[in-house]
């Protein structure tokens, strides 16, 4: 497997543990499933302990995009959102609000070009060696397939199984 796997099966042991709340999953399933996502995150942690260190030259830049965000940001809920979650319809691209951000966001790009090129660099690096590094699965907890809740997504089940984490 390949170090960045790990990140994707921490996600998929968080995503498993909301369902199985949601279906009212049994003991040994939800028990299986923290003791995995203990095991996961252990190595989940070093790789984003990486990530946050080479994003530590962009607080001062993130700090001046959120004070934008929340100037033109609408709410969603709890959360200030600027950008379309995705932007495939031309009216939301063409939005005055989000316009008047970009156009205020370039200073804020240009004053920090040398921070983000480097944080691009360091992130590329990142990404092409140490997450597509080999590694050992991680140590994960066994679920018989028999404790696995009856409505459980099929596609999680599949993953799963891939990671040797429910068995038969």
């Amino acid at each position: 497997m390949k170090k960045k796997e790990i990140i994707y099966l921490y996600n998929i042991l968080l995503e498993t543990l909301k369902i199985a709340e949601k279906l009212n999953a049994c003991i040994k399933f939800k028990f299986g499933i923290i003791r995995s996502r203990d095991f996961v995150k252990q190595d989940f942690d070093q790789l984003k302990e990486i990530e946050e260190d080479n994003a530590k030259p962009l607080k001062a830049f993130y700090e001046e995009r959120n004070k934008l965000i929340t100037k033109y940001g609408e709410t969603e809920g709890q959360n200030v959102v600027v950008r379309p979650k995705i932007i495939v319809d031309k009216k939301e691209a063409d939005n005055p609000k989000w316009k008047k951000y970009e156009k205020e966001l370039e200073p804020i790009k240009d004053k920090y070009k040398k921070e983000l090129d480097e944080y691009e660099k360091k992130m590329k690096e990142y990404s092409e060696t140490v997450l597509e590094e080999d590694c050992e699965l991680p140590k994960v907890h066994k679920i018989s397939i028999s404790n696995v809740p009856e409505d459980f997504p099929t596609e999680l089940l599949d993953i799963l199984i891939h990671y040797e984490i429910i068995t038969e």
